[in-house]
């Protein structure tokens, strides 16, 4: 069966790219943001509602979004891709604190977030990925979001299949991080069926599964021990508690509308992630802080 090495995270520190010159934590259940100097429009929280909102977590998942970025002139569709990247809770994150000066465009802080994303998503693959990576490999970026991991991976094996819930998501992602070795595709709720069996050398995913269900997560790991080859590996990034440790697990908290706009949080303890990898079918299950991977 397919090894498996899942990882805990610690935080991991990563710079801030050109003009975001602070180096923050990354710990994405908490994240440490500035003070609010750029506060968000009316238009642009009526907007996330309207385009981005979910109730299956799915955010910017919309059918129109690849066909308007195709309609549009090339030299618009990567700004734009941008602008609606914007309206999901996960990518441009210090969008409006006070990272940025006060007087910063709306344009210079969506490209500021961008190179940021690209060099922290780099720093992970170098840090942590690299090791299990070669050229011959064909790879899954679960979870890919914008498509910056999956970029950076795919200079260093044959072929990436990136893979995102959400079909606006994953439009975005072609225009702004393409690459002729890197495929986007969108997976189910629970399931990976564009993906046939054991045909890949490696799945990894990074900052994806505390934002599933706990039967998603089940059904996602079975469905990576499809997809891998014999012997093939997967390495999960994952955030897990302590038994009794008060961390929200209940991904129905909030309300009907902060649940269709903000990022759900679920944990598992260790226990409950080691069982879950060898119930999926996976084995030689690690749990290993993302921290020494990175030395």
């Amino acid at each position: 069966m397919a090894e498996r090495a899942a990882v805990k995270v610690d935080p991991l520190v990563v710079r801030v790219a050109r003009r975001c010159l602070r180096a923050t934590p990354w710990c994405p259940e908490s994240l440490r943001l500035p003070a609010n100097n750029h506060p968000a429009s009316l238009w642009w929280r009526i907007g996330r509602f309207l385009l981005a909102s979910s109730k299956d977590h799915a955010f910017l998942d919309r059918g129109w979004v690849s066909p308007l970025l195709r309609c549009v002139p090339r030299r618009f569709r990567a700004p734009l891709a941008m602008r609606l990247l914007s309206l999901s809770p996960h990518y441009w994150v210090y969008q409006w604190t006070n990272l940025y000066p006060k007087s910063a465009s709306r344009r210079e802080i969506l490209m500021a977030e961008y190179d940021r994303n690209a060099v922290s998503r780099k720093e992970i693959c170098d840090a942590v990925l690299l090791r299990f990576l070669n050229p011959a490999m064909t790879v899954m970026d679960f979870g890919c979001g914008p498509g910056f991991l999956a970029k950076a991976v795919s200079e260093h094996v044959a072929h990436v299949v990136a893979s995102d819930v959400s079909r606006g998501v994953i439009a975005c992602a072609r225009e702004i991080n393409g690459a002729d070795n890197l495929e986007y595709v969108t997976n189910g709720l629970s399931d990976l069926g564009n993906v046939a069996d054991a045909s890949l050398d490696l799945v990894y995913s990074f900052a994806v599964f505390q934002h599933l269900t706990k039967t998603q997560s089940m059904a996602f790991f079975r469905e990576f021990a499809r997809v891998l080859k014999p012997g093939a590996q997967a390495v999960c990034h994952v955030i897990l508690k302590e038994p009794g440790e008060p961390r929200a697990d209940d991904p129905s908290q909030g309300g009907w509308i902060t649940r269709r706009v903000n990022l759900r949080m679920v944990y598992f303890t260790p226990a409950e992630m080691s069982e879950a990898l060898q119930e999926a079918g996976l084995r030689d299950v690690n749990i290993i802080p993302v921290s020494s991977l990175g030395k």
